[in-house]
């Protein structure tokens, strides 16, 4: 009887890479709720992945921009980064209810902002 010996990654282990479509990104997404408590991540509750799954959506429909990286949060909430110019943008969503907004040039803040209603983060990137 012949083994498979290819080790199946559990999901913390599984590489967290930008995705070219839109349906891919929401799979990433709604995969952290697969993650468990380790020495780097925290678990991600099903309201961050929802609140995130909204901001991508109305993002998109607003602007057809991709994310340039989506990536779960060692506290728990989940991160989406933009390339829009020559600036990155980035939503932090926290686990305690705010989405925080930052644009970034050369490793400095230009902006900062928090808000709670995910239907405003596209016009955040009207700003830019």
């Amino acid at each position: 009887m012949k083994h498979n010996n290819t080790e199946m990654l559990s999901p913390n282990d599984m590489p967290f890479v930008r995705s070219d479509s839109l349906a891919e990104n929401i799979k990433s997404i709604q995969s952290f709720s697969l993650l468990v408590e380790d020495e780097d991540l925290m678990p991600v509750e099903q309201r961050e992945i929802d609140r995130a799954v909204s901001v991508l959506e109305a993002i998109y429909a607003k602007t057809k921009l991709l994310p340039f990286f989506i990536v779960p949060t060692s506290s728990g909430g989940i991160g989406i980064d933009y390339k829009i110019k020559d600036v990155r943008a980035y939503y932090r969503f926290d686990p305690h209810g705010l989405i925080y907004f930052f644009v970034k040039k050369d490793g400095a803040i230009l902006k900062r902002s928090s808000f709670s209603n995910p239907s405003e983060a596209p016009g955040l990137l009207e700003l830019i």
